[in-house]
């Protein structure tokens, strides 16, 4: 798949998805696999030369040993327990994990999509990290292909690498816009009242401390005649 969306010019994610969509599936049939490790432990080798030997990772080596049986999203135990994996539990992983990224919240398409300031990674920037670190290039040559300097790949990197599946592009996307501050209406601007209180106070040359604290003072019972001297 590497090989064709290099020969296409586009991102290999890209290429998974129209394969998908296509009825193609480029995964590997581990059943045969399985069964060789099942018959060579069975005659005394280790693990960890047999994992070696048929091609597969510890942690499914291990899973094998335990007859566990991996299946989409979850696990199911050889005494019939099935363990579903928890929503963003991808991300669990994280290096140096924030709590941002193990929420698995919700973003709005629109601010998904919304085209932020040009000192922001775009999702085409982070297809091409994903693509170029997946090829083996390391930082620095990664920042000059895209443009960008080391320190922000490195930072992308860090911030949304797993352990266990890698840089993913598209959630690392979704969750720089669920970070991203939301615009908020100003408080003087949405409420008439209090911007009329407010504006007068420096023409008598009332400092920002007399007018939060005379608001008070004159509106004791209305919560929405409160600003703060630094909105002043």
């Amino acid at each position: 798949m590497s090989k064709v969306a290099k020969e296409l010019g586009l991102v290999r994610i890209t290429c998974y998805k129209w394969a998908h969509q296509a009825g193609i599936f480029t995964g590997t049939d581990t059943r045969a696999q399985r069964a060789q490790f099942v018959r060579l432990r069975a005659d005394g080798a280790s693990r960890a030369a047999v994992a070696k030997q048929v091609g597969v990772d510890s942690r499914s080596a291990a899973d094998w040993d335990k007859g566990i049986k991996q299946i989409t999203g979850g696990r199911v135990y050889p005494d019939g327990r099935v363990i579903r994996y928890r929503r963003a539990g991808i991300l669990a992983n994280v290096k140096n994990p924030r709590t941002t990224h193990t929420r698995g919240l919700p973003v709005d398409p629109v601010r998904l999509e919304a085209l932020v300031d040009a000192r922001y990674l775009s999702l085409v920037e982070r297809e091409r990290i994903h693509d170029l670190r997946s090829g083996g290039e390391s930082i620095s040559p990664i920042g000059r292909t895209i443009g960008r300097s080391p320190s922000t790949v490195s930072r992308e990197l860090t911030r949304n690498t797993t352990t266990t599946v890698g840089y993913l592009p598209y959630a690392a996307h979704r969750l720089a816009a669920a970070r991203r501050p939301r615009l908020r209406n100003r408080k003087l601007e949405s409420y008439g009242r209090l911007r009329t209180n407010v504006a007068v106070k420096p023409r008598k040359r009332w400092s920002p401390e007399q007018i939060s604290n005379r608001l008070v003072k004159d509106f004791p019972d209305d919560q929405r005649m409160r600003v703060s001297t630094e909105t002043i």
